[in-house]
């Protein structure tokens, strides 16, 4: 099911989380950290993210919102990382263990000498 918040970008979410913890600036008070900033403020002004009135940037209640759901989706993405990852390992540890087991049961039965 397609979000809300799809078609923002990482970069872009990256300027929200820098008007949360800078309200009040300036869109000129970001530009020397990132110089290409301009373009994605006025993305996140039509997408009604941010806000500016009287030459000052804050965040809307539904740029918190798409912030909220962005770290939610990088949660869920590292936990199915995780999951996919130990469905890939147990049954790799239980191939190794029995095949450990293969070969200690054929010398074992091997005749020496």
């Amino acid at each position: 099911m397609k979000s809300l918040f799809d078609d923002i970008t990482d970069d872009e979410y990256e300027t929200l989380e820098n008007v949360l913890k800078m309200p009040n600036q300036t869109p000129a008070d970001f530009f020397f950290d990132d110089p290409t900033i301009d373009g994605r403020i006025e993305e996140l002004v039509r997408a009604k993210l941010i806000n500016i009135s009287n030459g000052k940037v804050n965040i809307t209640e539904l740029g918190r919102a798409a912030l909220k759901e962005h770290v939610k989706s990088i949660q869920k993405s590292k936990r199915n990382k995780f999951v996919e990852i130990i469905k890939f390992v147990i049954p790799t540890l239980i191939s190794l263990a029995a095949l450990i087991v293969s070969v200690i049961a054929l010398l074992q039965t091997t005749p020496t000498g």
